[in-house]
């Protein structure tokens, strides 16, 4: 016999434009890797694409991360959900400008002006009036493997950690004879109201506060407005489960009760059968955007467990009177076991939420892995980060001023283990990070931070001992095993009186690391004697070799990667910004050769007789290029685009030495992406794009990854066995069309931008090439 009980249901996938329902990566942290149907592959890519997506949707105790006012909470696609004593609480996540810590500093409220609080909306449990009488019989269910781990803040007793994940949360006599239960679905938010016999379904209420208004669309969904946001109850469906297995359909609607509230009505159905009513839950944007959420480096370890870093909108509970501002952010990690189970979250930050809108947005931009598992992490702090969980072991534990570098490192199941800030008294950031056979970290970006009277780590023996102008790259080496600044082993500025910012990282072993990013310093010498390009242009591209075991500039080859300056006028350098080049991503060969991606909208870029595409289009293209290790000698350059624009952000060798690389583009056109097209097609804005070349270098193929919205590849790395892993950032509803079984709810899609990370499998292979 089936219970005598009637079961109402109400779920939905609450979530916001800025966080997508079909790569839900950042705000459903629970993943599993699932293979797309053949179907679904371009023609030519012979190996199984797959993609990181979403399992449940899962709830964390309240142990300290937000208010005291919350028993459990989670983190939904574009808003933070809170499951009080009375009532379950939605705030929506408006999106805010993040802007970069050195090129961009704050503009004083110029991009906050006109965006106001968030969105809070809070559901009442219990006759809307808090009248329920199972007040503070709140039971977790259904417990899941993973956890999380919280530092925030400068003081040890108030982090958390080892915190624990249930699948489903459970309220006792909401109303007499009925209990609400919320747990997830995939990464859809779903709660049933559990109705026990003899007990009235009339009693139940959806009670809203905080709704500027409830109406009915014509389609029957129940809409529920705040702060330009919608909350859409999808028009219900009910049925009733019969003895044989079968089920009933009972007809069922919405009703207004007021402008607040909301009921259900039903037709006539049998009382000694279990009823279930079941509307779809789902939100969606009438103006501006919201929690917007970045995967920005990736590594992968020997065992094929992945890790991902980049920011996520903090747990800020809204006061009373739902006037906290968005945009504050948090570093996380997260480490997937290589089946795509999450192993662990871990969240870093500040202790105290600034007032200026965007609060503290402290991000990670770099990460690696050593043989441990164990994770190294940098990135930019906020200008107001000066609580940052530093360790007493740190090489710094004091915030010198602007926005601040870091280095954290965490143990293989993500428990705090070093962090520290690596700055001075001006901005730095740190952009790539990498820890060597000797378990030395080295990590790179640019600073505008002087070595006199300041913290900044520049060594003795460094390479470029002096800050040349408004910024300078950057290379530090640091020993994590001592402590304090016992740590620094090496460290060195790299640029003249113009500006660099290193963008890349690769190491050679026994000390030598790699360096490139972007310089617009005239010749002052930043080229050594016998590199391959040794006069400056405009804003040049730069690949450095720095030995660090070597003292002062003899450790030191570097080559600018540009255009001749035939033709070029003074008002052209003036105009620096019309003529960047970009390395922006570095990998190092079995010979030992340099290969870097980047971009250039130098339309005199040279390229070799060999080259897969060798005509600029568009206004900036992508560029592929491999050097000697001594950087002296060019052994391979070419183009990358079509009629759009190309940026690239990273590149990655597996164990054949094939290449791939990742970026953007606005071209239909992608060389290498015709036989593709079909499953893969232009969607128009800006759309991700992957592009492999075999170990001779031959494009063997491309295409895009995206739809109608903005979609951004981010970051790519390869692990020993040939899988390559592409995460990044996506705000377009044709990407769910790269996802097949997903969970029902996830083929209606709300807008916005979120995080996403693909996997190629190990045997992906394609004929032929494509040239441009």
């Amino acid at each position: 016999m089936l219970p005598r009980k009637y079961r109402f249901k109400i779920h939905g996938n609450a979530r916001l434009r800025g966080a997508s329902p079909f790569l839900p990566f950042l705000w459903a942290l629970c993943a599993a890797l699932l293979p797309l149907a053949a179907q679904a592959l371009p023609t030519r890519v012979e190996a199984p694409l797959q993609t990181l997506r979403a399992t449940p949707l899962y709830f964390e105790p309240n142990l300290g991360q937000t208010d005291s006012e919350v028993r459990y909470l989670a983190r939904g696609q574009g808003y933070s959900f809170f499951l009080t004593p009375e009532a379950a609480v939605w705030r929506l996540h408006r999106r805010l400008p993040h802007l970069d810590p050195v090129r961009d500093p704050i503009r004083k409220g110029k991009d906050t002006a006109n965006i106001g609080p968030d969105p809070v909306l809070r559901l009442r449990l219990g006759q809307g009036q808090g009248q329920g009488q199972g007040r503070g019989q709140i039971q977790a269910l259904e417990p899941l493997p993973q956890v999380s781990h919280y530092y925030f803040g400068r003081d040890p007793r108030r982090w958390l950690q080892q915190v624990p994940a249930f699948g489903r949360v459970r309220y006792a006599q909401v109303y007499p004879g009925i209990d609400v239960e919320f747990y997830g679905k995939g990464p859809l938010l779903e709660y049933d109201f559990v109705v026990s016999p003899g007990a009235d379904p009339a009693a139940i209420v959806l009670a809203f506060e905080g709704a500027q208004s409830l109406r009915l669309s014509q389609e029957g969904d129940l809409l529920v407005e705040a702060g330009g946001l919608v909350l859409r109850h999808h028009r219900p469906v009910a049925h009733q489960p019969l003895p044989d297995g079968g089920r009933r359909e009972v007809a069922v609607d919405f009703v207004l009760l007021d402008a607040r509230r909301a009921g259900f009505r039903l037709a006539a159905f049998d009382p000694d059968l279990p009823l279930v009513i079941d509307p779809v839950v789902s939100f969606a944007t009438y103006l501006g955007g919201s929690g917007d959420d970045r995967i920005q480096a990736v590594a992968v370890d020997d065992t094929g467990a992945i890790y991902v870093t980049g920011r996520t909108t903090s747990l800020d509970f809204p006061d009373s009177d739902s006037s906290a501002l968005s945009g504050s952010d948090d570093l996380f990690v997260s480490k997937f076991s290589a089946t795509g189970e999450l192993v662990y979250s871990t969240y870093l930050g500040g202790d105290e939420f600034f007032a200026f809108a965007g609060g503290e947005n402290d991000s990670g931009r770099g990460i690696a892995v050593d043989a441990r598992g164990r994770a190294y992490v940098t990135g930019q702090l906020g200008s107001t980060s000066t609580d940052f969980p530093v360790t007493p072991n740190a090489f710094n534990d004091v915030h010198n001023g602007g926005y601040d570098a870091f280095v954290v490192r965490l143990g293989e199941n993500g428990q705090l283990e070093y962090a520290s800030y690596l700055g001075g008294d001006n901005n730095d950031v740190g952009n790539a990070i990498a820890v060597d056979e000797n378990g030395l970290v080295y990590v790179a970006g640019g600073t505008q931070s002087l070595p006199n009277d300041s913290t900044f780590p520049v060594t003795s023996d460094a390479a470029f001992p002096d800050h040349g102008g408004s910024l300078d790259a950057f290379l530090v080496l640091l020993d994590l095993s001592r402590p304090g600044a016992g740590a620094l082993r090496y460290g060195t500025f790299f640029g003249g009186v113009g500006g660099e910012e290193a963008l890349a990282l690769a190491l050679a072993g026994n000390g030598v690391a790699y360096i490139g990013g972007t310089t617009n310093t005239a010749n002052e010498g930043l080229a050594t004697a016998g590199a391959y390009q040794t006069e400056w242009v405009s804003e040049d591209g730069f690949i450095a070799r720095i030995d660090t075991t070597v003292s002062g500039p003899g450790g030191l080859t570097a080559t600018y990667v540009n255009g001749p300056a035939e033709g070029f006028t003074e008002q052209d350098r003036q105009s620096q910004q019309q003529m960047q080049v970009r390395v922006t991503g570095l990998a190092l060969g079995g010979n030992g050769d340099v290969y870097a991606v980047g971009d250039t909208k130098r339309s005199s870029f040279p390229v070799t007789a060999d080259a897969f595409d060798k005509d600029f289009a568009g206004g900036r293209e992508a560029f592929v290029l491999v050097l000697s290790s001594d950087l002296s000698t060019l052994r391979f350059a070419s183009l990358f685009g079509g009629g759009g624009d190309e940026e690239a952000s990273g590149i990655a060798l597996d164990g054949s030495g094939q290449v791939y690389f990742t970026g953007y583009t606005t071209s239909p056109d992608l060389p290498g992406s015709g036989a593709n097209a079909s499953n893969f097609p232009y969607g128009g804005l800006r759309d991700a794009y992957v592009a492999k070349l075999g170990s001779d270098l031959d494009l063997r193929f491309s295409f895009h990854l995206g739809g109608s919205g903005d979609d951004e590849g981010l970051a790519i790395a390869a692990d020993a066995s040939g899988n390559v892993y592409v995460g990044g950032m996506t705000a377009s509803q044709e990407f769910q069309n790269y996802v097949t079984n997903a969970p029902a709810g996830l083929s209606a899609w709300q807008g916005g931008e979120d995080g996403f990370l693909l996997r190629f499998g190990p045997d992906a292979n394609a004929g032929g090439g494509g040239g441009g």
